[in-house]
């Protein structure tokens, strides 16, 4: 027996005002995360990295990405960046980190790019709290820096 070719075609509108609404909740529950744990996570690392004469920058593109930027101390030199970026077009709130850096002033900048806290859910990224936040950029910066130490690249 044939399908009606209206209702198929009534099912992919609904189908398409469905993946249309998920692609918008995320976006929004994406900007709740870095208004209410994102950005005050980077306030206070602002403050802190103050004390050892580092300047840091934090700011956000609406829907897709926040970003922590470190100097290196005493310069105006980006070192390192901790990003945390939606996916384009993704249908649930799961970010993906990119960590960005420099290993002297005068090297280029590297990308590499890691699921954002793999071992937690999209529900849970939601209700994360800064802390957790906090640790896992100093993990990334930490462990990038101690990496250029011990390499044998210059």
């Amino acid at each position: 027996m044939e399908r009606d070719w209206k209702a198929e075609l009534a099912d992919y509108f609904d189908e398409h005002r469905i993946l249309e609404k998920c692609l918008v909740e995320t976006r929004d529950d994406f900007d709740q995360f870095c208004e209410f744990i994102a950005e005050p996570a980077f306030e206070l690392l602002t403050r802190e990295f103050q004390e050892y004469g580092i300047k840091t920058k934090f700011w956000k593109t609406k829907g897709r990405r926040v970003t922590f930027k470190i100097d290196f101390a005493h310069s105006g030199v980006d070192h390192f960046y901790y990003i945390i970026e939606l996916p384009k077009n993704a249908l649930e709130m799961q970010p993906l980190l990119r960590i960005r850096g420099r290993r002297s002033r005068r090297s280029r900048l590297v990308d590499r790019t890691f699921p954002f806290l793999p071992e937690t859910s999209a529900r849970e990224l939601l209700r994360l709290d800064k802390e957790t936040l906090i640790h896992d950029m100093i993990r990334h910066y930490r462990d990038f820096n101690f990496e250029g130490l011990s390499s044998s690249e210059s």
